[in-house]
């Protein structure tokens, strides 16, 4: 049985509450959240696994990457920064690290990043770790991290992409579990500052007019517009 908690308040509580009442039934189970401390930061709790078994999770969530002052794309993935428990890290005898640490671990870290991007890739780089770029079909490129026995996993994994051109509009086209399709469009003007520091700018708004935003919506939306059109 796999339960997943929500960022709903009511939905954390009732997966918390479905999650024991499994552990405690004798079946397999988890529990997937994210911090409370840290965005991003993804916490999993696995109850009840059979000895030598493995387990696979898989994790699909979107984020907007950062765009750096150069016009390169930001990724990070932390990796080990000590047991998220001290109590249970002592329990269990779990050495804790920190990032000045360089102790040789057990265990290792395996990345590929697949990139499909607006653009062809110029280069990715990163500040932590030596990865290699490797071209895969138009504007497709994976980034593969260089495997390295006697990597200390005491720093985050760091990637920084940077496109030929990063001014190139994109749009992308994605379908759900439910074969429900979203769209996102991206554009970046490029505009050179004259010698006066002015920028010329059209702006093009817009506006659903749906039924759906009948009433005080569309009121919102009408003195939003006033404000923008008048500053």
């Amino acid at each position: 049985e796999a339960v997943v908690s929500t960022q709903s308040t009511g939905e954390k509580e009732e997966a918390h509450d479905t999650y024991d009442d499994a552990i405690a039934s004798g079946h397999g189970a988890y529990l997937l959240e994210e911090s409370t401390k840290k965005p991003n930061v993804f916490e999993a709790s696995i109850g009840n696994l059979p000895p030598g078994k493995d387990v696979i999770i898989t994790l699909t969530y979107v984020l907007e990457l950062p765009v750096s002052s150069d016009k390169s794309v930001q990724f990070s993935l932390q990796t080990t920064r000590g047991f998220p428990d001290a109590k249970l890290a002592q329990k269990f005898h779990v050495p804790q690290f920190n990032p000045k640490d360089t102790e040789i671990v057990k265990y290792g870290l395996s990345v590929e990043i697949f990139l499909e991007m607006s653009s062809p890739v110029k280069s990715a780089t990163s500040h932590s770790n030596k990865v290699e770029l490797v071209e895969v079909g138009p504007n497709k490129s994976k980034v593969v991290l260089v495997h390295n026995p006697e990597l200390p996993l005491s720093a985050d994994f760091t990637l920084n992409v940077a496109l030929v051109d990063p001014h190139s509009a994109s749009v992308k086209v994605q379908a759900n579990e439910k074969k429900e399709k979203v769209a996102m469009v991206s554009l970046f003007p490029n505009q050179d500052v004259g010698e006066e520091g002015i920028i010329y700018t059209e702006m093009i708004f817009f506006i659903d007019r749906s039924g759906s935003m009948s009433g005080t919506k569309m009121n919102n939306v009408r003195d939003t517009m006033q404000l923008f059109l008048r500053s």
